[in-house]
């Protein structure tokens, strides 16, 4: 399969690599279907990207080698939904922000994208943990590599 972002630029996957968000993601609740597009020129940021609308491309990253201190305890209600019923197996993500006004960028800790490698589903949750922020500021080591 391909998609043509709306750069122009091509991008080709597989049918299993699309992961399906049944519950949307915020911002986004009407798509439904998106893959991992990795770069090597970006790492460690990975872009998650819309199947069905790919002007829709958002800059993720595991948090777990950024912020050492990551390590919620999500409600399980939320983590079966999508067969999980912790962290360990999943695939972590959180939403960066990088503001075009040269402030500092961010990533959001509140609100991780869990995904279950296994099954190709995934969700995205509000942590109750009063650590975690939305706007957490990125290290520049991150940011630099």
């Amino acid at each position: 399969m391909k998609l043509k972002t709306e750069h122009g630029q091509e991008i080709e996957f597989r049918e299993q690599d699309i992961i399906t968000f049944s519950e949307g993601i915020f911002g986004f609740p009407h798509l439904k279907r998106f893959v991992l597009v990795r770069e090597a020129e970006i790492e460690p940021f990975i872009w998650l990207l819309g199947v069905d609308e790919p002007y829709c491309a958002l800059p993720v990253l595991d948090p777990r080698p950024t912020f050492s201190d990551f390590n919620p305890h999500p409600d399980a209600a939320p983590l079966g939904r999508i067969g999980l019923d912790s962290f360990e197996p999943a695939l972590v993500l959180v939403v960066v922000v990088a503001p075009t006004d040269g402030a500092t960028v961010t990533a959001n800790l509140l609100a991780p994208i869990v995904i279950n490698p296994e099954r190709m589903i995934g969700i995205q949750l509000i942590l109750s943990d009063h650590r975690a922020r939305a706007k957490e500021p990125l290290p520049l080591a991150a940011v630099a590599r």
